[in-house]
Order: C-alpha cells, then structure tokens, then sequence
C-alpha cells in the first residue's frame, strides 16, 4: 500500500477513534465517497462540490439508522475537511482506492460504526434487558463499562441518554403509553444489502 493511502487512512481513523457513538463525521465522509463511487459526478478535490450537499447524504443515513441528525452549527460540521481532519487531497486519495475496490472504504466506515453501535448495544443487553434485575443492578457499573472501554468512552453522554430513556420507559409502561424502540445494531442489516457492502472483502490493512 503506497504512502498517500497510509497517510488518508491514518487521517480517518483519528476521526474514527475521536467520533461519538452517532459517528456523524465518519458517516459524512463515507456517504461522499459512496455518491462519488456511485454518481460519478463529484470532484473529491474540491470541498465545494461536495461540501453541503454530504450534510444531507449523512442526515439521510443517520435519521434511518439513528433516528438522529446533527444539530451542530454549519461551521463545526464544515471543520470535517480542515487540514488537520480529512482534506480534499486525502478525501481524493480515499475516493480513488474506494473506487478501486469497489466501496472497500464505505465499508470500512461502517463496519467500524457497527461495531461501537455493537459495543452499546451489548451493554444494554446486559444491564437493562439480560442480566441485570432491579435487586443486583448498580449504576457505578454501567457507568465504569462505559468509562473503561476505549471504544465508546468518549461517548459517555449516550449512557445517561439510555439511563434517561430506560426511567422514560418505565414510567410510560406504568400508564400503559407507547414509545419507540430504542436503535438496534440489526438495523443496519437492510443498509449493508442495499449497499452490497456483505459482497466487500475487506483487504488486510483495511479490517
């Protein structure tokens, strides 16, 4: 793998390991390259051509995944193609190895968003559905869970999203109300067949 390709790849995956759980910035970045994969219409050198409309491409993806979109300030979201996060030049590096190995980059991205989505979702399973019951569940320990493991502690804020949602959900469940499901990682299942990403092979730098 030549240098250039090294150099994007390291350039994504400090914005991988710095992302939250809702990974909006690396989502950004992989829906760019999938439209420039698929529409074939898009400059990757040049962050005006690309540089508002992957705002929508990521919304899109995030309120089906998530149910969420970004609310940060244009200016924050923009920061995503500063030199110091993924440039044009290294964005047009990506872009041409993705088209290459078609879509081996998007799948990078999401593979890695599946699996801290993963990580989330095996502790809830744990604490609020599996193993936990209110005699033995304390607090402390779902919080160092969260603390301790290097995949999701920047995302410590999504902790007290679910304690938050589990109360809503017992008060709601006592008036006999209805809410929604809370996000599962199954539900990416459908995205990755659309997309053929389960046909990508991962290459041996890239898994």
């Amino acid at each position: 793998m030549n240098t250039d390709i090294e150099q994007a790849k390291m350039k994504l995956d400090k914005i991988i390991n710095k992302s939250r759980t809702r990974f909006y910035k690396p989502i950004q970045i992989a829906e760019v390259l999938y439209h420039s994969r698929v529409d074939n219409n898009i400059d990757t050198s040049n962050k005006e051509d690309y540089r508002i409309k992957s705002k929508l491409w990521r919304d899109q993806v995030t309120n089906r995944l998530l149910h969420q979109s970004s609310t940060s300030s244009s200016r924050f979201q923009d920061d995503i193609w500063n030199d110091n996060a993924m440039p044009p030049e290294m964005l047009k590096v990506l872009d041409d190895f993705n088209k290459k190995n078609s879509g081996i980059v998007e799948k990078y991205i999401y593979d890695k968003f599946k699996e801290k989505l993963g990580v989330i979702s095996s502790i809830i399973q744990i604490f609020l559905v599996g193993l936990s019951c209110p005699n033995n569940f304390q607090l402390d320990n779902l919080l160092s869970l969260f603390r301790q493991e290097a995949g999701i502690k920047r995302s410590i804020d999504k902790c007290y999203e679910i304690i938050t949602y589990s109360l809503l959900e017992t008060v709601i469940n006592q008036l006999e109300a209805e809410i929604e499901e809370f996000p599962e990682v199954t539900e990416i299942i459908e995205f990755y067949q659309e997309r053929q990403y389960t046909e990508i092979q991962l290459l041996q730098m890239w898994q």
